[in-house]
C-alpha cells in the first residue's frame, strides 16, 4: 500500500505529464500547418509597429486546478502582410506571458509590440 504522499505526489506528476503531452500536441500540429517566425519579447519589443490578428491562442491548465504552465502558451498572430508569428519567452517571462495571454481574444486584432508594452507597464516590470 502506497504512502498518502506518495499518491499525491504521483498525481502531481501525472498531471504534469499529461499537460507535456499536449503542449507537444498542440506546438507539433501548429508546426505541421504552417512556418511561423518565433519573436521573444525583447525582440517583439524592438519591432516597427504592426497590426496583427490573434489567430492561435492557446493555454493548457493543469487538470483539478486553474494552474497555467508557461510552456503550454502559444500565441501566433498574422500580421495584416500575411506574415506569421509566434511570440513569447517562457523561459525568462513565464508569469508575463500567461499573464500576457490572458489579455487577448482570439480574432482580435492588436497592435504590437504596443499591446505588449501595455500589459508590461501595467503590470509593473
Amino acid at each position: 500500500m502506497r504512502s498518502p504522499i506518495s499518491i499525491i505526489a504521483l498525481r502531481q506528476w501525472h498531471c504534469v505529464f499529461i499537460a507535456v503531452c499536449i503542449s507537444g500536441i498542440l506546438l507539433l500540429s501548429c508546426g505541421n500547418r504552417e512556418k511561423r517566425v518565433c519573436v521573444p519579447f525583447v525582440d517583439l519589443e524592438k519591432r516597427p509597429s504592426f497590426s496583427a490578428i490573434v489567430d492561435i491562442l492557446d493555454t493548457v491548465k493543469m487538470p483539478d486546478t486553474n494552474l497555467v504552465l508557461a510552456d503550454s502558451v502559444i500565441i501566433g498572430l498574422q500580421t495584416k502582410s500575411g506574415e506569421k508569428l509566434c511570440i513569447g519567452d517562457p523561459v525568462s517571462n513565464a508569469d508575463l506571458l500567461v499573464g500576457f495571454a490572458r489579455t487577448l481574444k482570439k480574432g482580435n486584432t492588436y497592435e504590437f509590440p504596443k499591446q505588449w508594452l501595455a500589459y508590461k507597464a501595467q503590470v509593473g516590470k
